[in-house]
Formats: structure tokens, C-alpha cells, sequence
């Protein structure tokens, strides 16, 4: 997880279990959690 869309924002923390996680915005590859934790690679994600 990283604090903004991309490799070169800093990573924030981790995503350890096989969730389901809401995304409320996406910039390229990436997508925000509702959360607010932060931004995840939807390149290692599966759309419900």
C-alpha cells in the first residue's frame, strides 16, 4: 500500500489477508481504498 498512485509515493503498509476492499477512485494501475489507508497496484486484484 502507498500514500499516493505509484511506485514513488511511500508504501503506508501491507494488505496480509484475501479481502474485499471498496476502491472510491483510480489513476492509472492504481486504486484508492475507501479506507483512506492508501493506494494499492490493481495489477494484483480481482474485480467483483
Amino acid at each position: 500500500m502507498r500514500s499516493g498512485p505509484g511506485t514513488q509515493y511511500p508504501i503506508t503498509g501491507t494488505i496480509r489477508d484475501k479481502g474485499v476492499y471498496t476502491i472510491v477512485d483510480t489513476q492509472g494501475d492504481w486504486g484508492k481504498l475507501k479506507s483512506g489507508a492508501g493506494w494499492i497496484s490493481l495489477n494484483y486484484t480481482l474485480r467483483l
